[in-house]
């Protein structure tokens, strides 16, 4: 791998992690061999994917991309959205097996609050109320704001109290 690049204003050589060059100030380019794969994503990919009806593809290597996630201890979780008649329909993808009645209803919440997103509803229900009825299709209950939570705050010494002795920030117990 090389060490150094060339500066894109002043064409001095520069290390490769370098943002700025250190001659003319200038920021340099980030990602550029990422930017030039979008490109070309933009221009052929899609008609290509679409003319050949190979979607499918796309979505095995979605999910091989989330499996490589999981395999590097990180839980990914996926939300791809379609837009149809009435909006836009929401799917998640999760590469591991949600077990418990909680965790299958916060997808389903999450999925909602998504679509709600994109079809420019916003979020209108709380966690608890999707989570209390995941069947349910109606939004009508308000998220609370900052003004409806209260935090209160307790302190419980993490040293043991002996009784006749100040608590000491200086002293190992």
């Amino acid at each position: 791998m090389p060490t150094q690049k060339v500066c894109q204003t002043c064409k001095q050589n520069i290390g490769v992690a370098s943002k700025k060059c250190r001659q003319c100030g200038a920021i340099q380019p980030y990602k550029e061999k990422l930017a030039k794969q979008k490109e070309k994503v933009a221009k052929e990919w899609k008609a290509m994917q679409q003319k050949n009806h190979s979607i499918n593809k796309v979505y095995d290597s979605t999910n091989l991309l989330l499996h490589k996630w999981k395999m590097l201890d990180r839980r990914p979780i996926l939300l791809l959205a379609k837009r149809g008649t009435n909006g836009f329909a929401a799917d998640c993808i999760c590469p591991w097996p949600i077990e418990t009645e909680d965790g299958k209803n916060a997808l389903i919440t999450i999925k909602r609050i998504y679509e709600s997103v994109l079809n420019g509803k916003g979020p209108s229900t709380t966690q608890a109320e999707m989570a209390a009825d995941p069947g349910s299709d109606s939004l009508s209950v308000p998220l609370t704001t900052e003004t409806d939570t209260e935090f209160t705050l307790f302190l419980t010494p993490n040293v043991p109290f002996i009784k006749g002795q100040p608590l000491s920030p200086t002293k190992n117990y």
